[in-house]
């Protein structure tokens, strides 16, 4: 209404006033509205800028990356120079023996021997893998085996001992039968093939564990017939592997406790080397 209670007409500024009233009335009473429902929101604990209908996504973990474990050295792997094969019996028997081995040659072990015992663990009890499994371990381990030739003793047959120091000396005498212990070292080869082949700081590594591994003097002997000079030789005179000289030096030290002298002067000769330069 006008002043004097007279109600403008229509286009009177009195009449844009009162609908200028009413629009900003309503727009503060949305705006009261909306103050009490972001209050609620932040007393119930929630986040009054979150849209609704949209749930927060969690957060992604991280996953850690485990760490690789660092790979075994070959040398952690040698074999016995045999294999073992099972029979219709279920034995565990000695098959495709090295006859250049230690196990053959130096232990007596010859290829239908049963398999007993592999260091105090009962073969009967294991399968075929489990038992391969126990025969690997690093260069230069020994195995204490127990085992069995089948057959029946010839007259006159001695002990096990005396049979295998005939057999040593080349005169093999009456077949021997029955049970037997030996002390097998597990074979030099992936020892030496590390020291032949790799870049020179693993090589010199290699060389290095040669010093644990052939600590006494069959094994020295071993690792000399594993083929160990030439490459020890060739660590030490490859200009690449100046670093490696010291490890060289020692595990050849090392190896020559078994007087190997004319072979080495031979093996360095044959590459252009003198042995006063080397050593």
């Amino acid at each position: 209404m006008g002043r004097g209670g007279v109600k403008p007409k229509a286009g009177e500024p009195g009449q844009g006033l009162e609908e200028r009233k009413k629009v900003l009335e309503k727009e503060l009473h949305e705006v009261e509205e909306k103050l009490a429902q972001l209050a609620q929101a932040a007393a119930a604990g929630e986040d009054p800028g979150a849209k609704k209908g949209k749930k927060d996504k969690p957060a992604k973990e991280k996953k850690e990356k485990k760490a690789k474990a660092p790979k075994a050295h070959p040398s952690s792997k040698a074999g016995p120079g045999f294999s073992v094969a099972l029979t219709d019996d279920s034995l565990v028997i000695v098959a495709n023996i090295n006859k250049k081995g230690h196990a053959y040659k130096t232990c007596g072990l010859r290829e239908g021997d049963v398999l007993l015992r592999i260091n105090e663990n009962d073969v009967s009890a294991m399968n075929l893998n489990d038992v391969k499994a126990k025969l690997v371990a690093a260069c230069g381990t020994v195995l204490r085996l127990e085992l069995r030739r089948p057959g029946t003793a010839a007259v006159g047959a001695g002990s096990f001992a005396e049979w295998l120091a005939s057999a040593r000396g080349g005169q093999e005498v009456a077949a021997f039968a029955g049970p037997y212990s030996a002390g097998v070292i597990l074979e030099f080869g992936p020892l030496v093939k590390s020291i032949k082949s790799g870049k020179p700081a693993q090589r010199g590594a290699s060389a290095a564990l040669s010093l644990h591994m052939a600590d006494s003097q069959v094994k020295r002997e071993l690792f000399f017939v594993a083929g160990a000079l030439q490459p020890l030789c060739k660590l030490l005179t490859d200009p690449k592997a100046a670093a490696q000289v010291d490890a060289g030096i020692k595990s050849l030290q090392n190896m020559l406790r078994i007087s190997m002298w004319d072979q080495l002067s031979v093996a360095l000769s044959a590459m252009g080397k003198h042995l006063s330069k080397v050593l």
